[in-house]
């Protein structure tokens, strides 16, 4: 039995380490260069006022990086540690859906990525490893520890709300009030704590709003294809491919695969059905119906599957696909940094990867400054985003295109003053 729990982890560390030096993309760029350049008594009035997260992860990776650096690898490990952890404490309540956590491919992914969402995957199983406990045995020492994953999870991410609504309203159906409040202390201090910082992240949520015209499109409205895409991630992890019906056809295979495979256990339907139905209702006026924002909810998914052969190969297969195929990886900002001259235009707001690996390239904003010079590299990162027509404004300038050349989710663009 130990020796299996160890092969297993070996397993889980193993393929979380293949390809971690793949490229940062813009958000773990963000997390990175607001670890690296904020003083600690500036992150909480400085940085954290004009994020959309509360600042626990930030400060453990400032911590981390002091002791490490913060070089690529080094600011993903932290997040590897968090994943593998947390296929230990599925492990301690079923041993075969830790093989299932250990070689599913969207916590893979997240696994190796420098953001909070691995830590509050581990901090909200830790919660249900000490709610089947309480089931079981209910003690002090197991509601204590409890209160101390919530705490943290709601330090980490605000989502975990959800998460922890959901095993409230078990206990509600159960009629153990009394379980209600002792098992929601931590996580109703830690909201308290964090309310005059989350007022200005909202006044300041509004703001962005206005001047990103396109954001609601990244927050995730209530659609069909976002509320297909949670159990289709689950199943097949972040690639995607061309051409989209093939991609379709075989991952909704997939996932009648795993349907088949699934087990009738009522609490834990309930358990991953109801944390998604809350977030729906408050999806009505404020979208968030991303798939990775339910990816604390991968380890009930994967609690309810049966371990047989078919579905821990299949996940493997998706697993590997990404891992070993650079094309599924990140968006390659290192190339394109390497590559980029002394100048680039770009909307200088998401230049956060071109501030990492060239600190010294001079950013020129396309949404508030106009060229002059005879010729201009250009990055059309999340113009669409922004709602800039970027190409109609050089032409304006007097500018066309003269070259262009991709990277991996990304181009980078020539423009030169038409020669009259």
């Amino acid at each position: 039995m130990r020796k299996e729990i160890w092969l297993m982890l070996a397993v889980a560390l193993g393929l979380r380490l293949i390809a971690i030096n793949q490229s940062l993309w813009l958000d773990e760029a963000v997390s990175i260069n607001a670890a690296r350049n904020f003083a600690w008594t500036d992150f909480i009035g400085g940085f954290s006022t004009h994020d959309f997260h509360p600042p626990l992860y930030y400060l453990m990776l400032k911590a981390w990086g002091g002791l490490f650096g913060f070089g690529v690898v080094a600011m993903r490990l932290p997040s590897v540690i968090f994943g593998v952890v947390t296929v230990y404490i599925i492990a301690k309540i079923n041993k075969g859906a830790s093989w299932l956590m250990a070689v599913n491919p969207l916590l893979i992914y997240y696994s190796q990525e420098a953001r909070m969402y691995s830590l509050t995957v581990m901090c909200l199983t830790g919660c249900l490893y000490f709610f089947e406990k309480i089931i079981k045995k209910n003690n002090l020492k197991n509601i204590i520890f409890y209160n101390l994953f919530s705490t943290l999870a709601i330090l980490s991410f605000y989502g975990s709300v959800f998460f922890l609504a959901g095993l409230s309203l078990y206990w509600l159906f159960k009629k153990k009030y009394k379980l209600v409040l002792l098992t929601n202390i931590g996580s109703t201090l830690a909201l308290a704590g964090l309310t005059p910082l989350l007022r200005e992240q909202l006044k300041n949520s509004q703001t962005a709003l206005l001047e990103v015209r396109n954001w609601t499109l990244v927050l995730g409205k209530v659609t069909l294809k976002n509320l297909l895409l949670i159990p289709i991630k689950f199943g097949v992890g972040r690639i995607s491919f061309y051409p989209k019906k093939l991609y379709w056809l075989l991952a909704g295979i997939w996932i009648m695969i795993l349907g088949l495979n699934v087990k009738k256990d009522k609490k834990l339907w309930f358990l991953l059905l109801s944390p998604i139905a809350l977030a729906l209702i408050v999806s009505i006026r404020a979208p968030m119906i991303q798939y990775f924002r339910f990816l604390y909810l991968v380890p009930i998914f994967c609690l309810l599957l049966k371990p047989k052969k078919i579905v821990i190969g299949g996940f493997l297969v998706w697993s590997l696909v990404y891992l070993l195929i650079p094309k599924f990886h990140r968006e390659d900002w290192q190339s394109l940094a390497n590559e980029a001259g002394k100048e680039v235009w770009m909307v200088a707001t998401v230049a956060d990867p071109m501030r990492y690996y060239r600190p010294e390239i001079r950013i020129r904003d396309l949404k508030t400054e106009t060229a002059e010079a005879e010729k201009i590299e250009v990055i059309p990162y999340a113009v669409e985003v922004h709602g800039l027509d970027y190409e109609k404004e050089l032409r304006a300038w007097g500018y066309e295109k003269t070259a262009e050349k991709s990277f991996r989710e990304m181009k980078q663009e020539w423009w030169e003053k038409k020669k009259i």
